[in-house]
Parts: C-alpha cells; structure tokens; sequence
C-alpha cells in the first residue's frame, strides 16, 4: 500500500511535499472520536485459506478486516504510514501503490530542470477542460481507462486525479484541470472518468476536497502559510461545492479523496468535521488524505473530522507522527484500525492487491492507440466559438495560399497546464500538420512573429545603466525581510536579473527541501534602460512569489502570489535612445520551491513584423494562432490575451478579412477583436496532438464536437466574484457572496449578456429538436424529443436539459440538469432520452438544514445552450412524487 518515493514525480500531487513538525495540543478525546468502526470481523464468513485476506470468494470488506486483525499495532502503524519494510511487505503482499500526479498524463513535478524518469514515455492527452467540453462520458471513460493503462505501465496503481473542483471566477490559474463552472457536467464527466480508471485496477484519488477554486492565497504566505479562509453559506456549499464529490462518490465510488488547503468558515477544509463527514454520508468507502504541505495543520482534529493518514507526503513523518500521537494518548488503536480500513478496502475491491502492476518508471508506456484517442479528444473538445460565411471547414480545393502567423503555432505550441506539466516527446506541430493537410496544391507560410506566451530573452546588459551612471546592469539590494524593509543586507550591480536560487549569500541558505520556506526576502533593482529602437517592447517577469516592474513610475508587468514559476507579460511603446527610469520589485513570500526571477523582454522586430502581415494580405486565409499559459500556483490577473496577441490578431485582421484566431487557453479571454475576423475555434490545452487535432478541425474531417463548460464573460466586470471582498479576498477571507449563483447562473439571474454562454458551440451542420415530452417514470423525469441533422454534412450535437424551479424554491432562472451527445449523418433522425433524477430537483433549505421538493411546476427546457432554448415544457410536481400518477404534463 505504500506510495514509494523511487520518484519524486510519485510524490507531487499537486504542489511540494513535506513533514511539518506539528505541536499537538492535549485533549481530552483524541482521534478515535469518529463516527464509523470498522466492521465486526464476525459478520464474515470463515475462510478456508489461513491467510483469509488472500481469500477472493470473501468480500473486500471482510479481507480487509481479516489483515488488520492479523496484524500488530506497530505493523498497522507502518502499513498506515506506509514505511514498511521488505519484511512485512512480503508477509502481507500488499502492493506498494507508487501514485503519481497526473491529471492528464504522468506528470513532471514543478521543479526547474527536473524529468523523472517516471514522466518520460508518456502520453501528452489534453487537459480536463478540453475533455469537459466534448460533454461525452463515453470519450472521459476511455480517457480514464488509458490513463490507468500508462500508471499501470509505470509501476503505479494510484493517480492523483481527476480534479473537480469548479471555475468560480475566470482568473483561477489551475482551470485547466477542471470540467468548468457547473456542477452536474462536473460530476458526470468526473464519474465517467473515474469509473474508467478504476476499471483497470487502479485508485482514482478525487481532489480537493472542498472549494478549491482559486490559487491567489491559496496556501498563504511566509512564515505561517494558513491559506485563504472563504466565507461560504451553507446553501452554497451544498448545492454546489459539494454535488460533483456527491455524484462521483454515489456513481463511481471513488478509492481515495484529497482534502483542499482553504478554510472553509473559518476552519482549515481538512480539520473541519461538517466538511469532510459529508463523504461518509454519501458512502464513501474509500479514503481521505490531505493536500500537500500546507493542507495539514491540526493532525487530531485531521483525523477526528475524517482524514486517515495525516501527512503521507513524507512516510518518515508519518509514523513520527503517530507514534507521538500514540504515546500522548491522543490516538487509539480502534482509530488506527478505521483509518487503515478505509485505506485497504478500496485495495481489496478495486483489485489492486490481487493485480498488482508490473511495469516499472523507465517504461515507455505512450502508445499510438493513446495518441489517436489524444487527437479524438481535441477533435470532440474543440469549440467553434465564431463562422462568419462558413469560412469554416477549410476546402483546399478553393484556396491557393494559407498564412500561419503566431509562435504558439510552432514548437511553442501550448499543450497544457504548467506546474505539474506532462512532458511531451513528440509534438504534432500546428503550423506542420496544417500544411501537410492543406495538401501540395495550397501554399502555406508559416511566420513565427510575436512575443508568444514563454519566457522571453533575459534583457541584456549593454543596454542597462545602473544608478551610479557607470558601467552595464541595474543596482540591485537585497533584504531579509518580505517586504523591502531594514537594512539591505547586500548591495551590488546585476548585469542582468536571471536567478535560479538564492541571489544573495548574505541573505541565508536556502537548501531545496520538500518543506515550508524557512526564510524569506526581497530585493530591489533600479537603473536606466536605453531602447535600441523605436516601437512596441513586450516585458515579462518569470519566476515565483511577487514582483513588479515599473518603466518611468508606471507598472508594466506584475507577477501576483505565484508559488511555484509563471511568467507575465506586459507592453509599453518606446522611443530609440529616450532613457527609461527602471525599477524592479521582488518578495519570495509566495514562493515554495525556492527563489527564481527573470526580466526578459521582446523588442521591435520590425522588418519580421512587416513580412508577416504582408503575407497576410496577399493570403486567402489567414490563420493566429494565439493563448495563454496558466498553471498551478497562479492566477492571471487580466482577461484580456497577454502580451502583444490581441494587437497581432488586430493587425493581422486589417490586412486579411478572412482571418481564423486558434486558441489555446484554459480559462475565458477576451476577444476585443471578435468582429474583425472570420472565425474563432478555442481548442483549449490540447496536448501532445495538437496541430493534427486542430488541423482535423479545421478542414472538416471532424466537426468540431465541444461545447462551452464555461461561460465567457464580455468583460471583466461581468460574473460573480469581480469585488476584491469576493475575489481574491481582503485581508485572507474571500466572500461567496454570489451564493448558488455561480457560472451562468449569476449571467441569467442578473440579465447579464455575456461574449459566449455556457454550453454553447459551433457546429458545421444544424440540427431541429422536435416531440419534446415530460413525464415523471418512479423516481425519475423522463425527457423525451427527436433531434434531426437536416444538413448536409455529418456532426455532433449536444442536447442540454435546463430546468426552471418553482418560485418558492428560490433557484436560479434555469439550471443544467441533464445532457446527452449525438452524433447524426445528414439527414438522420434519433429519439433522445434523458432522465432526471427527481433527487436532482430538490432544492437545499435554509430554514429546514436539508434538502426539499418545492411543489410547483418545473418547466424543462430544452437547448443548444444556456441561453438558446429551442423547446420547453412543464411538470407538475408534488412534494413527494412516487409514480407518473403524481405528475401533470403540460405545454
């Protein structure tokens, strides 16, 4: 059962590891005050083997109980802290589960020049956000079967993933990992996946456990590190934050949980009893560990509220920890036995003990059969946000040149989320699987113009003047303090800013360790920057923690709380030989994986610049590529597209009017150039398959098969969470004032129009929806209607199931509360089903503490959106429906 550390990429799971000396208070009652015990060994039946946990007629439940009773509390100690030896492992057989992060591939932890040999030979897929956006269970139950067959292939019989928390607020930098902002498409999807998983013998572990939803503060900051403390009714929390967990638990039961670093109320997520004791009320029966590091701060309230290993970040420091547990009499032995219950009874159940994995790190476990569902994926994914004149799907046959323009297009393609990032070996390029699908008959350009979304060229010193006046660089101070303030410890000239570890030895030693920062700093650098040329320069800061640069006293680019590296981009219009007064700000307050800071920048490359637009407009077509790339660790700050994008797509636009923009993003962007070009496909994080993916796309051997799981506001003001109070916080407590109004729910109750819906998308055909009809069967809606493809051409449609509550019920406008994707060939019909549960209706009271049928009428709407309703209907529902009797259709 142990997770090994033969890989430090076995270990991240979403961040850093470590064991955090904790000074445990005494208490009267310790961890065993739990609310579940472990099932009376003599319920079971007696097994012929002597060994009775290696008994496959028995049930898992009984195995399980079986080897904690053969066992000895020291034994179960190791077990439970996972540090046992040669010995007992062979004694017991219990497989060492390695797990590893994903969550769309082996992942490389976010350490600078670090490959584990675990995350090479892997399979690049796209990330959640993509998936989430095909709305189609079969493909995420496929996706979720290849990913265990690559763990499997690895030595690894546990997957740290899927993620499910939701996209609360557009600046969230981790969304990628996520199925978007509602929670019925997230529990779906999520399912699906997870059953997919765990089919193959594998330990799916759901994260994070609950309202995860932002990386601003997420962990807080030096020395403490207490985290975000979110404010959030309890109406909220059940309606939403908790119906994905819910529906995962009840349709998939999930092997393992992560419970989330935030607070929740006031009350770390991992210590709080009404949080976490939710899983078990749901029947959960596998178990709950927390997030890394920063997560665990109380292991006997961890423990009492529900967590069963309280730190198995660092093994060592576990069985410290519960061996001081022990001896403070704060842990008893019926409290290790549950705990390590829930650990070995989804081991049993999920065949992990009687399959264990053969494979080993060094395997080469990428397959061409992973590789076409990758390229399946971005085709179902890909959302087709724009078409003006059908520019869309691209026919050869009529097009003589195509240009390319934008570095994301190239090698620097944008495949997925950064920190943890799954390593690609092998990219299918955009701009060559273009051109190689234009065919011999079109001519393709591709011109690599633009500052892109990596790090830019550090700044070079010949044209830095520290503020002595003398030399090359920038004069730099350094503090020992976060906040710039003291005495400098050290002061110097810097030719330039490029850091990879501490910069200064006066400042301390700061050994890498898998540990909470034992120091901080900051540090200044200010001098005079001389421009080369005239024109438009493009700036980034690459790094962690918190920075600024300032150009003449106006701040050009901020990086904001970042805990492991982000690079932010920001542009200014300079004047060749006009001085530019220059100051840089940094704090490591934020950063967890040590000190890392570089100034970079982008200057005119004009005579590029000129080419490429001139190719534009002599082009039939003309195809930007264009993104961001977001991580774990970081929020983004602006909606707007970073760097010089926006301007090239709007350059671009005015020399060629049939201009395609490719996205790469995980989260909404906004589009002030919408109307100035001909189409918009977002293909979100795609992954190692991306040009041939796309490419597939945008010639039309695929419709593109995605739908919003997110809605697009118009701008920055529109949506919840757009006041400091209710992101990211004031003070480390952030206001869920929106409540249940989330995501569209917030855009329809507030009649707000936004640039794309949720659920909307493009396809290269048209559909009808037709005999729409309503009726309650037992426990469930029935929702009936014909949907027909009356073009030419074949394609998919996702039909949405929107429900509007009666007004005593006190819900939002239309909710999602079912979906189901066809795929029809021109002309064809199909009848689709779609049930609802009536448990799915109910509507959570405030004033009862539970969840309630409001009688009334629902009326059930059906669309190709959220807000493109094609047909609707009505039930009469009583408080308590038990057959079709007790339900009214009307029209």
């Amino acid at each position: 059962m142990r997770r090994t550390s033969q890989a430090i990429a076995s270990l991240f799971c979403f961040s850093v590891m470590t064991f955090i000396p904790f000074n445990i208070p005494a208490r009267a009652q310790g961890a065993s005050a739990r609310n579940t015990a472990v099932p009376d060994a003599s319920a079971c039946p007696t097994s012929t083997l002597k060994e009775a946990w290696r008994d496959k007629a028995l049930t898992p439940k009984c195995r399980a109980v079986a080897l904690i009773h053969a066992m000895t509390l020291d034994e179960k100690l190791s077990q439970l802290a996972e540090t046992v030896d040669q010995k007992q492992q062979e004694k017991y057989g219990v497989p060492v589960l390695n797990m590893s992060d994903g969550p769309n591939g082996i992942a490389t932890p976010p350490i600078p020049g670090f490959q584990p040999p675990m995350s090479v030979g892997v399979t690049a897929f796209p990330n959640e956000i993509a998936l989430a956006s095909s709305w189609d269970r079969s493909l995420a139950n496929s996706f979720g079967k290849a990913l265990a067959e690559e763990w499997r292939g690895k030595g690894s019989l546990e997957i740290c993933g899927p993620t499910i928390n939701l996209m609360r607020t557009w600046h969230w930098g981790r969304s990628a990992e996520t199925y978007g902002e509602d929670p019925l498409l997230t529990g779906e999807m999520a399912s699906a996946e997870v059953s997919g998983l765990q089919s193959k013998n594998m330990i799916a572990m759901v994260k994070h456990f609950t309202a995860n939803n932002q990386d601003w503060d997420r962990v807080g900051h030096f020395p403490d590190f207490t985290g975000i403390n979110e404010i959030i009714p309890q109406r909220a929390l059940e309606e939403i934050y908790f119906t994905a967990m819910r529906s995962i638990v009840r349709n998939a039961d999930p092997g393992a949980a992560m419970c989330s670093y935030n607070q929740i109320n006031g009350t770390f997520s991992c210590d709080n009893a009404p949080v976490q004791k939710k899983l078990r009320e749901w029947g959960f029966t596998g178990y709950n560990i927390p997030d890394a590091v920063f997560a665990l701060h109380d292991p006997v309230l961890a423990m009492r509220a529900g967590v069963d290993q309280p730190n198995m970040w660092m093994p060592h420091g576990t069985i410290e920890l519960l061996r001081d547990l022990r001896k403070k009499n704060l842990l008893d032995e019926a409290a290790v036995d549950l705990a390590l219950y829930h650990m070995l009874q989804p081991i049993f159940r999920l065949g992990v003990y009687d399959n264990p994995a053969t494979g080993t790190e060094t395997a080469v476990v990428a397959t061409p059969e992973h590789a076409a569902l990758s390229k399946r994926m971005i085709e179902q994914g890909a959302v087709l946000l724009k078409n003006r004149n059908l520019i869309l799907p691209l026919q050869p046959e009529k097009i003589k040149d195509i240009v390319i323009i934008g570095p994301t297009a190239g090698t620097q393609a944008i495949t997925g989320e950064h920190g943890p990032f799954v390593h690609v070996e092998k990219l299918s390029v955009p701009a060559e699987a273009i051109t190689e699908r234009a065919g011999s008959t079109v001519h393709v350009a591709y011109h690599e113009i633009g500052a892109g979304t990596h790090p830019l060229p550090t700044i070079p010193s010949d044209v830095l003047i520290p503020e002595s006046g003398d030399g090359h660089g920038l004069t730099a101070s350094f503090y020992k303090s976060g906040d710039l303030s003291g005495t400098p410890a050290a002061k110097r000239v810097d030719a330039t800013v490029d850091f990879h570890a501490l910069p200064a030895k006066e400042l301390g030693e700061q050994a890498f360790s898998f540990a909470a920062p034992k120091l901080n700093w900051s540090g200044r650098w200010t001098g005079t920057l001389v421009p080369p040329t005239t024109g438009n320069y493009v700036f980034s800061l690459h790094g962690g923690g918190t920075a600024h640069l300032d150009l003449d006293g106006k701040t050009v680019v901020r990086l904001t709380k970042v805990n492991f590296t982000s690079s932010s981009f920001g542009n200014v219009h300079l004047e060749a030989g006009k001085r530019v007064k220059v100051l840089l700000e940094h704090s490591n307050d934020y950063e967890v994986l040590g000190s890392f800071l570089q100034l970079g920048w982008y200057p005119p490359h004009t005579g590029e610049y000129e080419a490429a637009l001139k190719a534009a407009q002599q082009a039939d077509v003309a195809i930007v590529f264009a993104g961001e790339q977001l991580s774990e660790g970081m929020d983004k700050l602006s909606l707007n597209l970073p760097g010089d994008q926006d301007a090239m797509i709007e350059a671009v636009a005015a020399r060629n009017h049939h201009t395609i923009v490719v996205l790469n993003t995980s989260t909404p962007v906004a589009m002030p150039w919408l109307n100035k070009v001909d189409a918009v496909l977002e293909a979100w994080y795609p992954g190692q398959e991306s040009g041939a993916g796309i490419a597939s796309v945008l010639f039309g051997d695929s419709d593109p098969g995605g739908r919003l799981p997110v809605t697009f506001p118009a701008n920055e003001t529109q949506g919840p969470a757009v006041t400091p109070e209710t992101y990211p916080g004031v003070n480390g407590t952030v206001h869920y004032d929106e409540g249940i109004l989330i995501g569209y729910r917030w855009f329809d109750q507030k009649k707000q129009e936004p640039l794309f819906p949720f659920g909307f998308g493009l396809s290269y055909t048209n559909f009808a929806f037709s005999a729409l009809t309503a009726q309650l069967d037992h426990d469930d809606v029935v929702v009936k209607l014909l949907v027909k493809n009356i073009g030419s051409r074949a394609g998919t449609d996702v039909v949405q199931v929107y429900v509007e509550e009666p007004n005593e019920a006190n819900e939002p406008p239309s909710q999602l509360k079912g979906f189901e994707k066809v795929a029809l060939l021109p002309g064809e019909s199909r009848q689709v089903s779609i049930r609802i549960p009536v448990e799915n209706l109910k509507a959570w009271s405030d004033s009862a503490q539970q969840w309630k049928l409001f009688p009334g009428m629902y009326r059930i709407k059906l669309g190709e959106s959220s807000r493109d309703i094609r047909l609707n209907t009505a039930l009469q529902l009583t408080a308590r429906p038990t057959s079709a009797t007790a339900a009214e259709k009307t029209n």
